[in-house]
């Protein structure tokens, strides 16, 4: 099992909903969905997992265990994670460039230009 899967289990389980009732929700049966959670799906789409983390109230990535950081190798072979480029975004940073947008946004709709 994957650690997707094992979480998505333990939100079932702490809820107490059945692997039917998360199928019916993402449109597909009970064994496609227990696939799911045992980390083998036949196809997950980004569309399920943002629907899985809407409906359990967290985000796609808190859902997929994400870190922050691309796991990623150079076309020499050097490990992006392992040498001195730094390419995580802190959550600062991300922070600001949401406001910025967010700002840049509003200004849009007192202007009418949208």
């Amino acid at each position: 099992m994957t650690k997707f899967g094992f979480k998505l289990r333990a939100l079932r389980e702490l809820h107490n909903y059945k692997q039917e009732y998360l199928g019916d929700f993402l449109g597909i049966g009970q064994s496609a969905y227990s696939r799911i959670e045992n980390g083998k799906p036949d196809n997950l789409s980004l569309g399920q997992i943002t629907k899985l983390a809407y409906f359990y109230k967290v985000t796609p990535e808190q859902l997929l265990g994400w870190d922050g950081k691309i796991n990623m190798v150079l076309e020499n072979g050097e490990d992006v994670n392992k040498s001195n480029h730094n390419i995580t975004v802190t959550t600062e940073e991300r922070i600001k460039y949401l406001e910025e947008k967010l700002e840049h946004l509003m200004s849009l709709v007192v202007n009418n230009t949208v």
